[in-house]
């Protein structure tokens, strides 16, 4: 209820892919720069207009956010109206550096769209490796997942326990398989039972102090029960996003 002014420019900082941010900030000074020479060519009024009018989409709704001492949750999820018209000014900027460099050479303005193909790509290739957790990504600028684990909210939304619970049931039929396939195992979690219990297998049962613990990062819960072992986790580009611990007695414990 009382987050610091720059909370949602922080994190659309850390969380939007770094060409966008970087294409988004040389759009406003290129702008600003073609704006402040061409104020009074009544042919630029147009052109100053509209990306007045972008700019305004882009800063307006979270400075109101900030000026109304706004209540905000789990970082930017609910001003994700804001990347589109964040796109639009990177792709803007990029549009009009690869005209530049073409009308200096041919092979600058190639070169530019294969630079924005580069990052196209490596946003993708980002998209496959957290899936199905892409809402959890921190960029480049934040020092990456790793870096930002037990600082900033990643899985809030609780997705990732689909995934622990898979590697959970993968542990036990490694460990065990002949107790597997005849054991009925109990498990609990940091979150709410209804977004665990759809994930659990059938000889699986959602139980308050069942034998295996699950906590995602959200609210420091992956640091609960820390003198457990560990039996299975989540990881995305080495940062934690949920772990699995058998709280059980030692002796009922597998090898």
């Amino acid at each position: 209820y009382e987050v610091p002014w720059d909370y949602l420019p922080r994190f659309f900082l850390f969380k939007m892919p770094e060409i966008v941010i970087v294409g988004m900030l040389a759009a406003a000074i290129v702008g600003l720069v073609w704006a402040v020479r061409r104020r009074k060519d009544p042919r630029a009024t147009l052109f100053i207009y509209a990306r007045s009018l972008l700019a305004i989409a882009i800063v307006l709704p979270w400075l109101y956010a900030v000026v109304r001492g706004s209540a905000l949750y789990d970082g930017l999820r609910h001003f994700l109206f804001l990347a589109p018209p964040m796109c639009v000014a990177a792709g803007l900027f990029v549009a009009w550096l690869q005209k530049e460099a073409r009308q200096r050479r041919a092979w600058m303005g190639a070169a530019v769209v294969a630079l924005a193909m580069v990052g196209v790509g490596r946003q993708i290739a980002v998209m496959h490796h957290m899936h199905p957790l892409q809402y959890a990504w921190f960029n480049a600028f934040s020092g990456g997942l790793e870096r930002v684990t037990g600082l900033y909210d990643t899985d809030y939304y609780g997705a990732s326990y689909k995934e622990a619970v898979a590697r959970l049931e993968a542990h036990l039929w490694e460990t065990e398989p002949e107790k597997f396939l005849n054991t009925t195992y109990t498990v609990r979690a940091c979150a709410p039972s209804g977004i665990i219990r759809r994930y659990l297998p059938n000889n699986f049962r959602y139980k308050k102090g069942g034998r295996f613990y699950m906590g995602f990062t959200r609210g420091s819960c992956h640091e609960k029960y820390s003198d457990f072992p560990e039996v299975a986790r989540v990881e995305r580009y080495g940062g934690l996003i949920n772990i699995v611990r058998d709280t059980a007695p030692e002796d009922e414990r597998s090898d």
